[in-house]
């Protein structure tokens, strides 16, 4: 841009002392300050033109940075997505295989005791255990202390 600004001065300049040299002088001074002006626009194009390309290359940069923060988040996600595949792959492991015998009818008992017997069945379903073995456990009503028969 500097570059541009330097050669567009000396076109200018140039087209000024021709213009000048061809009028000989004699009512040159209302070409004289059209000539002024004309250098002064192409002046102040100039440095605009400068100005747009530092506000070009401010926003490059703040693209570039953005670009980096974003590839390094992508990387952080990448490792945290291959972290979740692997628990969901143990997790798909530890769901294929069957529960201990002890472990089936406690896991019943237990689900059917806090009441989420509906869902628990699913859950117990899937380690292989039958309907059938899942019972719901109502808690007992209390009960009164036993009165020995009267004689």
């Amino acid at each position: 841009m500097e570059r541009i600004r330097f050669q567009l001065d000396e076109l200018m300049a140039e087209r000024f002392s021709l213009q000048a040299e061809a009028s000989g002088g004699a009512g040159a001074e209302p070409q004289v300050e059209a000539l002024r002006s004309e250098l002064e626009q192409a002046r102040a194009l100039g440095q605009s033109s400068v100005e747009e390309a530092q506000a070009l290359r401010a926003e490059l940069e703040l693209a570039r940075t953005g670009a980096q923060r974003a590839q390094a988040e992508k990387g952080a996600m990448a490792s945290e997505l291959e972290g979740l595949r692997e628990k969901i792959a143990r997790l798909e492991s530890d769901c294929k295989q069957p529960l201990a015998p002890k472990a089936n009818g406690h896991a019943a008992a237990v689900v059917a005791k806090s009441g989420t017997a509906g869902a628990g069945r699913s859950v117990l379903e899937a380690h292989g255990i039958q309907k059938a073995m899942v019972r719901r456990i109502s808690p007992s009503p209390a009960r009164e202390p036993r009165q020995p028969p009267e004689a």
